[in-house]
């Protein structure tokens, strides 16, 4: 067991010296591993979502990435995640973002990304940005948009995932910033209005806090 280990350790150390990816007999070369070893430690590490793997004509390309498995995010994501495949069609909906997006579940399964029919997902940004996380680039963004006559404020974080098959997809986690965004604004602004009293002021101030000390 502790030699599969550093053989997994091997493998993935020696596609950080390689970021465009290396062919499986590279890699068996490299390491002296027997070519079915190399290719049992590559699908392992393919479900874990730590490498990529591309087909260049016959040959298949193996690269290090960073791929959330979606049973895991599902399982300890707190906020709304919408999971896409590989086409960029939502596979998995999670209650909170149906509560967000006030939106039944049978209007978002299936659709294409474009085509959800709610103002944040018709910016063409978010569609290059989803295509870019199936690719394994991760990005975030900070949105502004109208759910129900409510305006949100939003950071949507675009994640690269893999499913249990093996296949690499995009989760969209939407991290609702309204009520802190808001807070803050309201905090500067006090703090705006208290030093404009202060201004001009020739008398002394005292400040008192709650315990009254």
């Amino acid at each position: 067991m502790n030699g599969n280990f550093q053989d997994i350790v091997a493998i993935k150390e020696l596609l950080k010296k390689y970021p465009k990816g290396l062919s499986i007999t590279e890699i068996s070369s490299a390491l002296h591993l027997h070519r079915n070893t190399s290719a049992k430690y590559l699908d392992m590490l393919k479900l874990k979502g730590d490498i990529d793997r591309k087909e260049i004509g016959a040959a298949k390309n193996y690269s290090l990435v960073r791929r959330m498995p979606v049973s895991t995010l599902l399982h300890f994501c707190l906020h709304p995640a919408i999971v896409l495949d590989g086409r960029s069609e939502v596979v998995m909906v999670n209650a909170e973002a149906l509560s967000l997006l006030a939106c039944p579940l049978d209007v978002i399964y299936g659709a294409g990304v474009k085509d959800i029919p709610l103002s944040l997902f018709k910016d063409p940004e978010v569609g290059t940005r989803c295509h870019d996380a199936v690719q394994g680039v991760r990005s975030r963004a900070e949105v502004q948009t109208v759910v129900g006559g409510k305006r949100l404020r939003l950071t949507v974080h675009y994640l690269p995932v893999v499913f249990d098959t093996g296949r690499d997809g995009c989760a969209l986690v939407l991290v609702d910033e309204t009520a802190c965004r808001q807070a803050a604004e309201e905090r500067d602004l006090c703090r705006k209005r208290y030093l404009a009293l202060i201004a001009d002021q020739t008398e002394f101030v005292a400040h008192i806090r709650p315990d009254m000390t």
